[in-house]
Parts: structure tokens; sequence; C-alpha cells
């Protein structure tokens, strides 16, 4: 019985610190994690953290697009 409460314990931490899981490498990571470890009890404060960790990888996939849209049209010209 401990080791099932020691296990659901560890899953229930790992998920609740799924925003910071996923945004571990990235700029907000910090801020990130102090929104989660603060404001992640409440719903609202959790889904905050974990869209604002997903916002960051379209974004910089955007600017990545762009930047190859750019230097390929720069090409052409010259």
């Amino acid at each position: 019985m401990r080791l099932f409460f020691a296990v659901l314990l560890t899953m229930l931490s790992l998920f609740y610190f799924l925003p910071f899981a996923i945004a571990f490498r990235r700029a907000n990571s910090g801020a990130i994690f102090a929104l989660n470890l603060f404001l992640g009890w409440s719903l609202i404060g959790w889904v905050v953290a974990l869209v604002w960790a997903m916002k960051d990888v379209s974004r910089s996939f955007n600017q990545t697009m762009f930047d190859h849209y750019r230097q390929n049209r720069t090409l052409k010209i010259l």
C-alpha cells in the first residue's frame, strides 16, 4: 500500500510539473516554473503555464520559417 501511494504521488508530481518539463530548454523556463509552482494548484494557473510552454514552440517554429523564407527570397533576388 505504501508503494502504491509513493508511485501515485510521484506520478501526480510529474503531471503537475508537465508545463515546466515541456519548456525546460526554452528561454522562459524559469518563469514558467515559478508560475507552475505558485499558481499551478489552481487549474487556471496550470493551464496558463501549459499554454505558455506550448506557445514558445510555435513561435520559434514560425520565426524559423520566416527566416528561411527571407533568406531564400534574398538569394533569388541577387
